[in-house]
């Protein structure tokens, strides 16, 4: 049944609301757009980037995107202005993480370089080791003392912050990595990419503790419930897959949606958003395995994902050179903080 006839069905009484609610997924707009200029002096002219990372401040009050224009920017979410205007990559930069201190911001790219900022100044502190290959995401450790790094090298590696150093490196499964990501204690580390597979290692031995092949299609995205107990993986495949880290077992398995899956997020421990190609975020309820919310207002593919629990506030970039920002409540989308979102100029 169409949205329209459950919308019809239920004026005129034939279905109760909660069957309404139950069955099909309630759609939200965001509750605020940032639409993101051009970069000061960019390559691209006039035309504003599209986003592909972004990251929220531990203080929740700073945001950070980045995209293909070859910049970072940071954004007062408060006094709602910009900040700064990161300049030092010469290509695509395709992910952006605030240190767990907040006082520094790491970057990477195509130009294959990580570059750690100031926060409070804008100025570039230092840049990591180089690699031979893309910089496709990274993941401070816990205490801040290591940065993972994976893109298009069978290598992931381990950097030593304080020094600037390569400190390690754990082998991957194949040379197409697009995901890391430490646990909530650090105990845990995990990547995936292009085969598929799931790794996760005992950063206590640096020995490989689970191995999770999912459907062998691109995993482009992955995250630890906030409680460190669950892990998700989403990409190419038609499903998003949920493992237990405790039983090492797969527990859940959302069901087959349209669209690549691109970006994910925990919003608390039992719900998950996930951002497509197909424009839209949905937030899932895992205790239930159901869509229970679907964002919508996005213009072009849902690339990066941050969400804040304290203010319970969910962040989304896109293709569409916008980020939205979507306020949550402990068990779903709050109905009475949501208004139409502003039409983006183009």
């Amino acid at each position: 049944m169409t949205r329209s006839l459950w919308l019809l069905a239920l004026s005129v009484g034939l279905i109760a609301p909660a069957r309404l609610l139950a069955d099909e997924p309630l759609e939200m707009s965001a509750t605020r757009v940032i639409e993101v200029p051009p970069a000061t002096g960019a390559p691209y002219g006039d035309r504003s980037p599209v986003i592909s990372s972004v990251a929220i401040h531990p203080q929740g009050r700073i945001f950070a995107f980045s995209g293909d224009d070859h910049r970072v920017r940071l954004w007062d979410n408060v006094d709602q202005r910009w900040l700064h205007e990161l300049v030092g990559h010469s290509g695509w930069v395709r992910v952006v993480r605030f240190s767990p201190d907040g006082r520094h911001l790491a970057s990477g790219g195509d130009d294959r370089l990580i570059h750690i900022w100031e926060v409070e100044t804008g100025v570039l502190k230092t840049t990591l080791g180089a690699r031979s290959q893309v910089v496709y995401d990274l993941s401070f450790s816990p205490d801040g003392r290591q940065l993972a790094a994976v893109g298009f090298d069978e290598q992931l590696q381990l950097y030593n912050v304080t020094t600037g150093q390569l400190a390690g490196t754990l082998r991957c499964t194949c040379n197409d990595m697009r995901a890391v990501v430490f646990s909530p204690d650090g105990g845990l580390l995990a990547a995936a990419g292009r085969d598929g597979i799931v790794q996760i290692w005992d950063m206590a031995t640096g020995q490989l503790a689970h191995k999770w092949p999912t459907e062998r299609r691109r995993i482009r995205a992955i995250c630890f419930s906030p409680d460190g107990r669950r892990l998700a993986a989403a990409g190419e495949g038609v499903k998003v897959h949920v493992f237990d880290l405790a039983d090492n077992r797969e527990i859940n398995t959302l069901p087959a949606r349209p669209g690549k899956a691109l970006s994910a997020v925990f919003c608390g421990p039992r719900q998950l958003a996930i951002g497509g190609s197909n424009n839209l975020v949905r937030v899932w309820d895992l205790d239930e395995s159901r869509e229970a919310r679907r964002l919508v207002g996005h213009a072009g593919s849902v690339t990066a994902l941050a969400y804040d629990d304290a203010q319970r506030l969910l962040v989304s970039g896109s293709f569409d050179t916008t980020v939205r920002l979507w306020q949550l409540s402990a068990t779903g989308i709050e109905d009475t903080a949501a208004r139409p979102a502003d039409r983006p100029r183009r």
